[in-house]
């Protein structure tokens, strides 16, 4: 009787360490699939919740890089396609911030090329603001979130601004 169940112990085991193995290695190709068909989202999820090894660790990392920024830019025209154009220019002006936060690592992980393509579609749209280069990093310069929202507020509606001594 012990032999029978140290047996089936044996067989289970074996059936959910295979079934673990089997399921890394799939997760682990999908998401190189996805990571280069440019699905950054579904190669992120797919490494995300697992002990990644350190080739693993580098797809997530280049995959949290880009959605880094790529989330900001999907944000702004989530927002723009919902009226707000308050919020989408705050996105473009955070995207803006973010590709300049990852730029270095990028090079590093060899992702700059993806996050400058959608830094480039950020500062195009900034631009049907107004808004220059120059014009972005003085607002992004901004001590004071009041001063900044106070900016955004004057691009957006056209109205004049004055920074207010406090």
């Amino acid at each position: 009787m012990r032999s029978i169940f140290v047996l089936c112990f044996s067989i289970l085991a074996a059936v959910l360490i295979l079934q673990n193995v089997v399921s890394k290695s799939d997760n682990l190709k999908e998401a190189k699939n996805a990571f280069n068909s440019g699905d950054y989202a579904t190669c992120f999820a797919n490494l995300e919740s697992i002990d990644r090894s350190e080739e693993e660790e580098e797809l997530y990392q280049k995959s949290f890089i880009i959605m880094s920024v790529q989330r900001k830019w999907d944000a702004c025209n989530n927002f723009a396609a919902m009226g707000n154009r308050l919020e989408a220019l705050n996105s473009l002006l955070e995207g803006v911030a973010e590709y300049r936060s990852w730029e270095e690592t990028a090079l590093e992980y060899g992702v700059h090329a993806q996050i400058t393509v959608i830094y480039q579609d950020i500062l195009e749209a900034l631009q049907g603001y107004g808004l220059s280069q120059s014009d972005v990093d003085e607002i992004l310069a901004y001590e004071s979130k009041v001063t900044y929202t106070k900016r955004l507020d004057s691009i957006v509606n056209g109205t004049p601004f004055v920074i207010e001594d406090m």
